[in-house]
């Protein structure tokens, strides 16, 4: 067995603990089953977890969270609310639409299959399940320790409530995974649609070849139909996403404000400092490689009407001339566009756009809270 084999056994062990495997996995690595069993369990998690966030919301609002200010506690409180919807549906959806995600998997499995047969371009299974381990792997190592930060930070406030803090820090485990998973799917995606269009460039130089223009068209095809069946499934974890990190960006940028203002707080400034600063880039970051990975899966399947273009300019039989054309109109009415259901594109614009609305309500925010005479300010002066 590989060290890339052994590694991803962990990590199988933890994506069971967590809901997010919950089919069952056979001898054979296209050997995937509906399980029961994981069904039962992604259901007990999502109960469990809404008994859990019931009890956190409710001391939330009594207890006031630690900066204690009225726009902090309800941001916090619909921040929490968004989590709870996106780790509940995450468990429910893995648990019950176990046929659709196995019938995902071995779409990615088919095509490995199909362009080895076709263009013998080699299988990388043993790459995807290192790059899931190696990403799940930092990505929670990091947020044990982001965690455990946090924790240190809440425990020594007066509002501290461990019913708080596991409801709102340890979901995060969950859907951070699930955006790892959507982006190596889409990485995997567009490494075959690069390598695709590789060899149709070469394809390209040799009119003698043996490859015909229609199997470029059906591999694209396959391919572009895959890219959209996993955006399709993730969008509405990823929608969801987007939201919890527009209120996350309120309430962290808001804190920050009045942390900047607030000297004589009780609360340890310099920690409360860094936990706000490590969450808001951590949520950048976030959104930058949604869009970045997909935009380039995006870009590079839109790439290969640039390699048919440079073939159908060379003087080539009329066989191949009509192929290439077929090719051609399959591209123009078959073009790959990825979107979070129409509500926003998977590109890096979804930065500039969460971070634009999230400074413009603080902004609006800020100046209502030193305009105002009437209302006390939060904020001392």
């Amino acid at each position: 067995m590989s060290t890339k084999k052994k590694l991803s056994a962990p990590v199988l062990y933890f994506g069971r603990i967590i809901g997010l495997i919950p089919f069952r996995l056979g001898e054979d690595q296209s050997d995937l089953q509906f399980s029961i069993a994981g069904a039962v369990y992604g259901t007990v998690l999502a109960i469990a977890y809404s008994i859990a966030s019931a009890m956190a919301l409710r001391l939330l609002f009594l207890n006031g969270f630690p900066l204690d200010t009225p726009l902090l506690v309800i941001a916090s409180g619909m921040e929490m609310v968004c989590i709870y919807f996106l780790c509940v549906a995450i468990w429910l959806t893995f648990a019950y639409r176990q046929e659709h995600i196995i019938k995902m998997l071995r779409d990615f499995f088919k095509i490995h299959e199909i362009v080895w047969e076709y263009f013998e371009i080699p299988t990388d299974y043993e790459r995807i399940i290192y790059q899931i381990t190696v990403h799940a792997t930092w990505i929670n190592v990091f947020l044990l320790i982001l965690n455990i930060i946090a924790y240190s930070f809440f425990a020594g406030d007066r509002t501290y409530n461990v019913v708080i803090w596991i409801s709102y820090c340890l979901p995060g485990v969950v859907y951070h995974n699930v955006i790892i998973l959507f982006l190596v799917s889409m990485s995997a995606i567009r490494r075959k649609i690069r390598r695709l269009n590789e060899k149709l460039i070469e394809r390209g130089r040799s009119i003698n070849s043996s490859t015909s223009i229609n199997d470029f068209a059906f591999v694209h095809g396959f391919l572009c139909d895959l890219a959209e069946s996993v955006s399709h499934f993730f969008s509405h974890f990823i929608l969801q996403t987007v939201v919890q990190h527009l209120l996350l960006l309120l309430t962290r940028i808001y804190g920050i404000c009045i942390l900047l203002k607030n000297q004589k707080s009780s609360i340890n400034i310099p920690l409360a400092m860094y936990v706000n600063v490590t969450d808001v880039i951590v949520c950048i970051l976030q959104e930058y490689f949604i869009g970045s990975i997909v935009d380039g899966t995006v870009k590079e399947a839109r790439n290969t009407g640039n390699a048919l273009h440079e073939m159908a300019n060379k003087q080539r039989p009329l066989r191949q001339r009509t192929q290439v054309y077929a090719f051609s109109i399959q591209l123009l009415r078959r073009r790959l566009d990825l979107s979070a259901y129409g509500f926003f594109k998977f590109d890096l614009s979804l930065v500039s756009k969460v971070i634009g609305t999230a400074t413009t309500y603080i902004v609006i925010v800020m100046q209502l809270e030193n305009f105002n005479p009437n209302v006390p300010s939060a904020l001392p002066n």
